[in-house]
């Protein structure tokens, strides 16, 4: 019997922050560490044959809500951003999900779509941090 119905995932955008070093805020009753992040700055980027609409911009700020783990193996993250028109780790360490909400009507189907990422923190030659997302759209 073939075992039908999983969901697939078609590649959408690049994300890219500039952030300023975590500031770490607390323990939660779970046991893992709760810590903020401010983004300066970066830039989202559609991928090649993306379906949905283009959307190419550059972050203004933003901020991302850390989540560690005991084990120090997984984080959950919360990004927020605003963006202006609408030592570095391995991809997999950091995956995400998450929605867009907009009030630009170009962008509005975006709204209706779910989307996963996997991100990693980027060491830069200047010493400061980044953080690259890869997100692909949910595709029933």
């Amino acid at each position: 019997m073939a075992v039908e119905g999983f969901p697939r995932l078609e590649k959408a955008f690049v994300f890219v922050f500039e952030i300023d070093p975590p500031v770490k805020i607390g323990t939660t009753s779970s046991g893992s560490d709760l810590n903020y992040v401010r983004v300066t700055g970066g830039r989202v980027t559609t991928v090649h044959n993306f379906s949905g609409p283009k959307l190419e911009s550059t972050v203004i700020e933003g901020e991302d809500w850390i989540n560690v783990d005991n084990d120090n193996r997984r984080s959950r993250l919360d990004v927020k951003i605003r963006h202006e028109n609408a030592s570095t780790v391995p991809f997999g360490n950091a995956v995400n999900f998450g929605q867009f909400q907009t009030g630009d009507v170009r962008y509005k189907s975006l709204e209706n779509d779910f989307f996963v990422g996997s991100g990693r923190f980027v060491k830069n030659d200047n010493g400061t941090f980044s953080v690259e997302y890869h997100v692909s759209k949910v595709i029933p």
